[in-house]
């Protein structure tokens, strides 16, 4: 009788996680992006993956991208250290199956590292180099302090090598009305709160963290990102070691 209780009592543990997997859409995403590697999808070079009828004129021209765009985020930090995987598609099915809705693409950080997941308008430097740089920052930051960083700040240093036109500075001026308006960045803080429904809004909240970031970085330089990464990697409180930062390099 005790046998069958224990008998039972696991297979309704294993059916209850079965179903919280199958019910989690994140948590299937992941489970796709892990098991890439047992997929159709090719592996071309160490962690990237392609789709099987990507041409060998399109695989060279995606590692030739992905090379140049590493060196870019390279001089931004200082140095690359990141191991991100890439899965390339341009099947909106096949991206959707590594959480992934637009046909640019996204940066999926997981337990097991990240996941840069392309689509056919994101094979292009601004792109791939905005997404290893939120790579290079989840490395850099300690996965127990990871939820310390706002989420204004993770996009904000991606957009430091992604020049898209719509993020620009003139845009900058003419949204903030040449800086007259400019919201508290702390009101970013969050997913929900920074990746607006509005497209618009959105855009304008990208555009807002690539400003603040720029003028922060133009102050305390590399030296202090890495001394920001150290304080929040210590327990420090992000905006303390921010404003700190800033006002010993502003002297």
């Amino acid at each position: 009788m005790k046998k069958n209780i224990i008998k039972s009592s696991i297979v309704f543990m294993v059916i209850f996680a079965l179903f919280f997997i199958a019910s989690d859409k994140s948590t299937v995403h992941a489970l796709n992006c892990y098991t890439v590697s047992l997929s159709n999808f090719k592996e071309v070079s160490q962690n990237i993956y392609v789709q099987p009828n990507t041409s060998d004129k399109d695989i060279n021209n995606i590692l030739s991208t992905i090379s140049k765009s590493k060196n870019i985020v390279a001089n931004l930090y200082g140095s690359f250290n990141a191991k991100p995987v890439f899965i390339i598609s341009k099947d909106s099915t096949a991206l959707k199956k590594f959480g992934v809705e637009n046909k640019t693409g996204a940066t999926q950080k997981t337990i097991l590292g990240s996941y840069i997941v392309l689509g056919p308008e994101g094979l292009n430097t601004n792109v791939i180099s905005h997404e290893l740089t939120h790579s290079e920052l989840a490395y850099r930051i300690h996965k127990s302090k990871s939820t310390k960083i706002p989420v204004w700040f993770d996009e904000g240093m991606a957009m430091q090598v992604d020049n898209r036109p719509k993020y620009s500075e003139g845009q900058w001026i003419k949204e903030t009305q040449n800086g007259t308006k400019i919201p508290d960045m702390k009101t970013l803080n969050s997913y929900t709160q920074f990746y607006a429904a509005d497209l618009d809004t959105r855009v304008l909240n990208y555009t807002l963290a690539k400003h603040e970031v720029h003028r922060w970085l133009s102050i305390v330089g590399q030296k202090g990102l890495s001394q920001l990464i150290d304080d929040v990697n210590n327990g420090n409180d992000f905006y303390k070691s921010y404003n700190t930062i800033e006002k010993e390099n502003s002297k």
